[in-house]
């Protein structure tokens, strides 16, 4: 259910379908802040696989609450605009990636901005070698922080 759009009543349909076999996983998603308390609402309320949220690295609203909720409660995440729609580039145009971030491997803003979205699944074990070239990657520390 994108936007948390009548989830009382989708929700009840989405419960009977996965009961029947017909829908293996059910989740909600918002991408708007505002609705980040009926979402957790939701989350400690009702049986979720998975849920979706915004989280790009200059906004980190979602680790306060959501995602230590979602791996308490065993839900998977979904991120949402890694790169802040397009906000994230216009930061970071025509700057270079600084030298610091190749302690993790990052060449381009682009891999920069995703390898700090990127850990280790915690419902079906750690998929970070999922991807070409990323058996070996090296994550961020954070000591430096996100490009201002």
């Amino acid at each position: 259910m994108h936007n948390l759009g009548d989830v009382p009543g989708q929700l009840a349909i989405l419960k009977d379908l996965k009961k029947e076999g017909r829908v293996r996983y059910i989740g909600v998603t918002t991408t708007n802040e505002q609705q980040y308390p009926e979402l957790i609402s939701i989350m400690r309320n009702e049986p979720l696989d998975f849920i979706g949220v915004d989280y790009p690295i200059d906004d980190r609203e979602v680790e306060t609450t959501i995602l230590p909720l979602a791996r308490e409660r065993k839900i998977g995440v979904l991120v949402y605009a890694p790169f802040g729609r397009t906000r994230l580039w216009r930061r970071v145009e025509g700057r270079e990636v600084p030298a610091w971030a190749a302690e993790f491997d990052a060449k381009t803003w682009g891999q920069f901005f995703l390898k700090f979205r990127r850990q280790p699944s915690r419902r079906h074990g750690d998929h970070a070698g999922d991807e070409p070239g990323q058996e070996q990657a090296r994550q961020p520390g954070w000591r430096h922080g996100p490009p201002a």
